[in-house]
């Protein structure tokens, strides 16, 4: 990983949050967006202890970009999960330490945290040192550190309009940022009809979903495709459910990892996913309609949240994944979404008119404009 440069730069971004990728994909996105206002920038990732951060980090340009820094910190677990409360309390008081010890080696001029236990250290240690904090909240329903912090930080962005949710009502709607290829990905994007496309992309986040597998492989046998129509299935390490019976049956490809998710969901009729907000944000970008299953024991729920607003927007169907039979809801809406041409086109113009593909910029700018302010009054 590359090391800090010992130098002061003219402005230095901290990005705190991680535990998960989709609290630091929009960070990421938005360093990207960073470096081509600011060539001369410096920023520094602080992330959990789990080995996720590092491999999503690994995977981008941020492992090979001497501007940028990693510094993993010792927290893994939000409060009361597997933590006991002293060991808890030390992981905390460690990861806040030595966020103050990059802060002091070198001058940080503000600090974006994207939300989760993660992003915890870094707002505290901010606190401390007197540097200018600003949140990001990627979902629909706000995590209880982006509550607990808003009152204390000086900008608040949120990827939805969400405006009507009152604790989201201080946070200013930009967008969900993605990745430039992201973009690339929309500007390439055909319609699936003029293209021939007739795919279904099924997903269960970046590191799969035994449940979703499991509901997928009960449906199946419930739709009878038609033979020009195929499937590709990102399922994670676990394939159990996913036997070649299964693959033989419906021209089903499987991938432990997709490394592209824009390009396949630019190339499918539509996705079958779980309904994290990083997802959701790149469905967006790419006008890719959707049929979701929100994960029923996501935090303050809140997967179901953001699959409700999706749907509310005609842009997805929600499957139940505790439903009495998930498995013929998921084939109904597959039945339907197969078969139903119009919907597919409504659903994927609900769809893009989601996206903003500036909010990577608008952020950026933002910071950068805090870092001056913040240089000036120092």
């Amino acid at each position: 990983m590359p090391v800090a440069s010992t130098r002061n730069p003219s402005r230095h971004i901290v990005f705190s949050g991680g535990g998960s990728g989709g609290h630091l994909t929009p960070s990421i996105a938005v360093a990207e967006a960073l470096f081509h206002r600011d060539p001369d920038a410096q920023v520094t990732f602080l992330t959990s202890g789990r080995r996720v951060d590092q491999v999503v980090l690994k995977n981008s340009f941020v492992a090979d970009d001497e501007r940028c820094s990693i510094v993993a910190l010792s927290v893994t677990q939000p409060p009361g999960l597997t933590f006991s409360g002293a060991s808890h309390a030390w992981a905390l008081a460690d990861s806040v330490l030595r966020c103050r010890r990059q802060f002091r080696s070198i001058s940080t001029h503000v600090v974006l945290a994207t939300g989760g236990f993660a992003s915890l250290p870094g707002l505290l240690a901010a606190k401390q040192c007197r540097i200018p904090t600003v949140l990001f909240e990627a979902n629909t329903r706000p995590g209880k550190i982006n509550q607990w912090w808003k009152p204390l930080a000086t900008a608040r962005f949120s990827a939805w309009p969400v405006a009507d949710v009152p604790r989201l009502a201080d946070f200013v709607y930009v967008g969900m940022p993605v990745r430039s290829w992201t973009a690339e990905a929309k500007e390439k994007q055909l319609s699936s009809e003029i293209s021939g496309i007739r795919r279904i992309l099924i997903v269960g986040g970046s590191q799969g979903s035994r449940r979703l597998n499991d509901i997928v492989h009960a449906a199946l046998p419930l739709v009878k495709l038609p033979d020009d129509w195929q499937i590709l299935h990102q399922t994670g390490t676990d394939k159990r459910s996913f036997i070649s019976t299964q693959c033989s049956r419906h021209n089903m490809t499987t991938k432990s990892y997709i490394d592209h998710l824009p390009d396949a969901l630019r190339q499918s009729a539509f996705v079958i996913s779980r309904s994290g907000a990083v997802t959701l944000g790149e469905i967006a970008a790419t006008g890719c309609p959707s049929i979701l299953i929100p994960l029923s024991t996501a935090a303050l729920s809140h997967q179901n949240s953001n699959a409700e607003f999706l749907r509310n927007q005609g842009a997805a169907i929600i499957v139940n994944e505790t439903g009495a039979h998930p498995e013929i809801d998921l084939a109904n809406a597959i039945h339907t979404l197969v078969n139903d041409t119009s919907s597919r086109q409504t659903m994927s113009q609900a769809a893009q008119l989601l996206h903003r593909p500036d909010a990577a910029s608008d952020i950026a700018r933002s910071l950068l404009e805090l870092a001056d302010r913040s240089q000036h009054n120092n």
